[in-house]
């Protein structure tokens, strides 16, 4: 069940507001720059969805 939530959350979470308005964002201004990068945004989204394909097959296998 752990790997389901973490999976959704960071395979959506890159893309929405949340990301953007973020407390470590703005405390480190040059570390914003490379954060808001499509390759930053989806190679988080990409661990998420192994997550998610890791939770189901835990999931079935149980």
């Amino acid at each position: 069940m752990y790997l389901l939530e973490t999976g959704l959350v960071l395979a959506t979470a890159p893309w929405s507001a949340l990301w953007e308005r973020n407390l470590f964002l703005e405390v480190w201004p040059a570390f914003a720059g490379v954060m808001q990068t499509g390759a930053v945004r989806g190679a988080v989204s990409g661990v998420g969805t192994v997550c998610l394909g890791v939770g189901l097959w835990e999931l079935l296998a149980w």
